[in-house]
């Protein structure tokens, strides 16, 4: 899946922090863990859970599942000990490698009387739990049995679990590699690249967008344990070759103006990708100003994978999602799955050879998504003349004012042209009468607003939006709150927007 022994063994594979391994060093360290676990009584097909952020070590477990054959089951580091416990359960987990910083949050957790093998990393001891370091210094034994299928499960993914308990996405041995081929191709990665990695490895978009790919190009990687801004700046002064980053527009838009970005920071930049939620046009035309390129703006989720793409050298239309990823089917359909008519709204659905394989131990909630192998995904769009699509939200997102749909996407590009306005966000809000009328939210660019902002972006949308869909209240907040993944919290401003209560408004903001 991923040959590593391919590339020259002295190039630098990763660095994080002051650690730096070279691919020899990887390839080596990868086969000795796969090769310990095993003769320590692990086999192929069991879960192996982590807890980690961004380091060399979990790049090492993914690289050893994919020898070995174990089910690598990464739990976002967010994760409290009830979301926890809920996954190793789930999962049926045989194995655990956690951060020794979370051994606590572990214990908590009954699910763990049921692990035999417990890992942690880092420095120092903890009762009932074995150093990792230790499967490093340990000359292996068992060798590695190429009987591994293309149907056996290599990864499972938990989704967030906002508005239900959380699902665990499947993907087999033949959906990674084919991920991985498929982005090596549309991303041209090669072994000169150097690729910043932020966003943490243990969820679909970095793993699959960036890692994997860039592993199997040989190129240098540096991983970040987390994102902040300041990090990130420091990170591209040190490492000013970097060639290819991977962004969410939140994020991306903390970089761009920031005060202390120098033109010179993306000097390197060929590959810019950013998506996950909506990329403004402001952002794309920033970013084109300082470095010359365009962003390419990707789409996907957890089930599917990146289903579309502008491409990253071809056309790109800003503002669109691009065009179908290479090897995805994608309809558009209505309520009731049938096809509409070209430039026509409806769910987007997806048949992609990199999709999940289904819901872990769920057979019911893969049903109501999946149906004769294509997924419906909840996010909305159209396609134009030309085959590019258009995201208009999510399906939970669509505002229904007097029975008309209203994208969000929509009334946000156009607050976005006030040259005043940094970030716009739109939710629905019930009505007795409508159903739902537009309500408002953004950011300023200046510390000292006018006074008559509001009055201006009524205007604005009243010239460029028919009337249904000019917003009823617009509301100036000093930053726009967003989930742990850094997509802007919709749920959070629909609340505000429905709350007349100060001391509530501060909770909600906080």
């Amino acid at each position: 899946m991923l040959e590593l022994a391919k590339h020259n063994s002295d190039d630098t594979a990763i660095v994080n922090d002051e650690v730096s391994w070279t691919y020899g060093e990887l390839n080596r360290r990868a086969l000795r863990i796969a090769r310990n676990l095993l003769t320590a009584g692990l086999e192929s097909g069991d879960r192996v859970v982590t807890l980690l952020p961004n380091c060399p070590e979990l790049v090492a477990l993914y690289v050893a599942g994919f020898h070995a054959g174990f089910t690598i089951v990464p739990l976002d580091t967010r994760y409290h000990s009830a979301l926890i416990n809920f996954a190793l359960r789930h999962s049926g987990a045989r194995a655990v490698v956690v951060d020794g910083g979370r051994i606590a949050d572990m214990d908590k957790c009954d699910a763990m009387s049921d692990v035999e093998f417990r890992m942690f990393t880092g420095k120092g001891k903890h009762e009932g739990y074995q150093a990792f370091r230790h499967l490093l210094a340990t000359r292996p034994t068992e060798s590695l049995q190429s009987n591994q299928r293309g149907d056996d499960v290599s990864l499972v993914f938990y989704t967030s679990g906002t508005t239900a308990r959380p699902k665990g996405v499947t993907l087999t041995r033949d959906c990674v590699a084919t991920s991985i081929s498929k982005a090596s191709a549309v991303l041209r990665l090669k072994s000169d690249d150097v690729t910043l990695i932020a966003a943490p490895i243990s969820r679909p978009m970095a793993l699959r967008t960036q890692l994997l790919p860039s592993l199997n190009a040989g190129a240098k990687i540096i991983l970040l344990s987390g994102f902040t801004p300041d990090t990130y700046l420091e990170t591209l002064d040190k490492h000013a070759n970097t060639t290819m980053i991977a962004l969410l527009p939140a994020a991306l838009r903390k970089i761009l103006f920031h005060p202390k970005l120098k033109r010179e920071n993306l000097g390197c930049i060929r590959l810019a990708v950013s998506g996950g939620d909506y990329v403004p046009a402001d952002l794309f035309e920033k970013f084109r100003e300082i470095t010359g390129i365009e962003i390419t703006e990707q789409c996907g989720m957890t089930e599917t994978g990146m289903y579309a793409v502008n491409p990253p050298y071809g056309r790109k239309k800003s503002g669109s999602i691009g065009l179908p990823y290479y090897g995805v089917q994608l309809s558009i359909i209505d309520s009731k799955g049938r096809d509409v008519c070209w430039g026509e709204s409806g769910e987007i659905a997806i048949k992609s050879p990199f999709a999940m394989d289904g819901y872990s131990n769920d057979t019911a909630a893969t049903r109501r998504v999946m149906r004769d192998g294509w997924i419906r995904t909840g996010d909305f769009g159209r396609i134009d003349n030309d085959g590019y699509i258009w995201m208009e939200g999510r399906k939970k997102d669509i505002i229904i004012h007097e029975g008309s749909n209203i994208s969000p996407a929509t009334v946000e590009t156009v607050l976005q042209r006030h040259s005043d306005v940094s970030q716009a966000c739109v939710v629905g809000v019930e009505d007795s009468e409508a159903g739902q009328v537009v309500y408002a939210f953004i950011t300023l660019k200046a510390d000292d607003p006018e006074e008559c902002i509001e009055h201006e972006l009524t205007a604005l949308a009243e010239r460029e939006l028919p009337a249904y869909m000019v917003p009823e209240e617009i509301c100036v907040l000093p930053k726009l709150p967003t989930t742990g993944s850094g997509k802007l919290d919709r749920d959070r401003l629909k609340w505000i927007a429905e709350s007349s209560d100060e001391k509530t408004l501060a909770i909600l903001l906080g």
